[in-house]
């Protein structure tokens, strides 16, 4: 049975500080901060982007990163911070 496992940034991110050292990822903090001052139509935006990626990575068999932009990519063919990412797990 296929099983995809969320990965929020937030639980892959430890640091105290803005952003991760030397990366442009996001740490909790900023993170969570920027989750705060989403619009309702910014809600809604990820949440299709979140069911998107969700089917992406099942049909590509591959993990899928959402982008702050709400994007969704391959992860590894991505080279921005993600804002989420989508692991498939088979």
């Amino acid at each position: 049975m296929l099983s995809l496992k969320k990965t929020s940034i937030v639980t892959l991110l430890t640091c105290g500080k803005k952003q991760m050292a030397g990366t442009g990822i996001l740490t909790g903090e900023a993170f969570m901060e920027r989750l705060v001052s989403l619009s309702n139509e910014e809600i809604e935006d990820w949440i299709i982007a979140l069911r998107a990626a969700e089917v992406m990575a099942k049909r590509w068999q591959e993990d899928i990163a959402i982008l702050t932009d709400f994007r969704v990519v391959k992860l590894k063919d991505n080279d921005e911070p993600p804002l989420e990412i989508i692991r498939y797990d088979v």
